[in-house]
């Protein structure tokens, strides 16, 4: 993506690629997602990047150049995160996060933030084998 980047940039227009130059270099986070993160002193070109409309348009430079459909997402990184986004690590959270794609695509789609995520999220149920679901009302028999 490094590459590819500054193609983006220039693909998006003078006014957008501007906000994302103030950007932290795009991380790469599972197959064709895209992350570009913020620093807390650019909240002003965070929220014009974090718009459907331009992030629509970014979606779509990127396909273009790469000939290939990716998600990208923007995130706003707290004061004290930009050193440890600057080297590229992440946290086992968003590990976790950006392999399951039904989280992924909620954040993407409607900007959103996970607050919570249960244990065992994402797997299926289980019942144990020797025990039949009660179809009666109320558990009683007639």
């Amino acid at each position: 993506m490094p590459g590819v980047w500054p193609e983006v940039l220039r693909a998006v227009g003078g006014m957008l690629g501007g906000d994302l130059s103030k950007a932290i270099l795009p991380a790469i986070v599972g197959p064709n997602q895209l992350v570009i993160q913020f620093s807390s002193e650019y909240n002003q070109q965070y929220s014009n990047c974090a718009s459907a409309n331009h992030l629509s348009r970014v979606q779509e430079a990127v396909r273009q150049l790469t000939g290939e459909l990716w998600l990208v997402r923007v995130e706003r990184l707290a004061g004290t995160e930009r050193a440890v986004a600057d080297k590229g690590t992440a946290s086992p959270a968003d590990d976790k996060l950006s392999v399951d794609p039904l989280v992924y695509a909620v954040q993407s789609s409607f900007d959103a933030r996970l607050l919570k995520m249960d244990e065992g999220f994402g797997k299926p149920a289980t019942t144990p084998d020797n025990d039949e679901p009660d179809l009666t009302p109320n558990g009683t028999e007639e």
